[in-house]
């Protein structure tokens, strides 16, 4: 009996790591397939990556990818990528992380250095081909996000009004902080933008008030939120007469501690404890992993392009500075090698 019972429990380990490898296996193909067909990537991709791992593949719940996507969207890098990346390491670790996000980054790359390559010497005729075709591309783009934001915003509103009018009014406000100048451009205004923030100090913004106000409002607490907010957009303003960058900085410092002591105040409430030395370990291990990737990868450009280190150098560091993606990283990325 207690060899049939181990025969039983090899049988069932055996199974479980083959369907392990399996979703990888999956995970990738789907991955290789969006990859090929993720024409403008960043945000337009995260409603077709849900359609392909949450929908149809039923690789991670739709909670998982959420949490996947709240990740890649607050640090820097290709959010495709990241989101590969993220589901991957849910599935198969740091095999199915590695696997996953170059899957995912592998037909862009190759797609774009063909073109290129096939375009040498008829840049005038090929350029003006590219922008028709942009226009094209650019319809598509727009369709797939509108259709993301009516999803959401149905779900958003079966969660109860309050909610659905919450979430109105957060899109709302990030959309005038953010797209100002833009909204300005599209009107045929010469205005100069009120408001100065990145794509990051939003997300800062953002952030604080959940974190701030998640663990349980009050009126005290909507009143000090509302200040703060008001005078981190105002002190950072192009209004000369309350913009301060000593108010700016206090600011941004009284944010930070009063988002810390929330969110150490969420993890109170919830029972929750967070090993520090452990996660730390994770990390370290978890970069390790992909500084030896990527270290491989750069070997043969290293050993056969003269100047590459430094190319790549600044490429490593432009991706560390890239928050927002997609057309947030032209600026970075001229600025870096033009």
């Amino acid at each position: 009996m207690a060899v049939e019972h181990i025969f039983v429990q090899a049988n069932g380990l055996y199974q479980s790591m083959l369907h392990g490898y399996a979703d990888i296996v999956r995970l990738g193909m789907s991955m290789l397939r969006i990859g090929a067909i993720g024409f403008g990537g960043g945000n337009a991709l995260i409603p077709v990556i849900e359609k392909e791992v949450v929908e149809n593949g039923k690789l991670v719940t739709k909670r998982a990818y959420d949490e996947d996507v709240v990740a890649a969207c607050i640090t820097p890098g290709a959010l495709p990528v990241e989101i590969a990346a993220g589901i991957g390491q849910r599935l198969g670790g740091h095999t199915g992380m590695l696997m996953a996000s170059s899957m995912m980054a592998l037909p862009g790359a190759f797609f774009t250095v063909l073109i290129l390559a096939v375009l040498t010497g008829e840049q005038g005729a090929a350029l003006t081909g590219i922008r028709y075709v942009s226009i094209g591309l650019g319809a598509f783009i727009i369709s797939l996000l509108l259709a993301y934001v009516l999803k959401t915003l149905a779900a958003m509103q079966q969660a109860g009004t309050q909610a659905f009018h919450t979430m109105c009014l957060a899109m709302a406000a990030v959309f005038l902080l953010s797209s100002e100048a833009n909204l300005y451009a599209l009107l045929g205004l010469s205005a100069k933008p009120i408001f100065n923030l990145s794509v990051l100090a939003i997300l800062g913004l953002a952030f604080f008030l959940i974190i701030y106000l998640g663990s349980g409002i009050s009126r005290a607490k909507a009143t000090a939120a509302g200040l703060l907010t008001a005078g981190f957009l105002l002190s950072g303003s192009h209004l000369s007469a309350v913009a301060s960058s000593a108010v700016h900085d206090a600011t941004i410092l009284v944010m930070a501690w009063l988002g810390l002591r929330g969110l150490v105040k969420s993890f109170r409430m919830g029972g929750e404890f967070v090993d520090g030395v452990k996660f730390l370990r994770d990390t370290l291990r978890e970069a390790s992993v992909w500084l030896a990737f990527t270290l491989t990868l750069c070997l043969p450009a290293i050993a056969m392009v003269q100047g590459s280190p430094t190319y790549i150098g600044e490429g490593f560091l432009s991706s560390l500075l890239s928050f927002g993606g997609g057309d947030a990283y032209l600026t970075i990325a001229d600025g870096l090698f033009v």
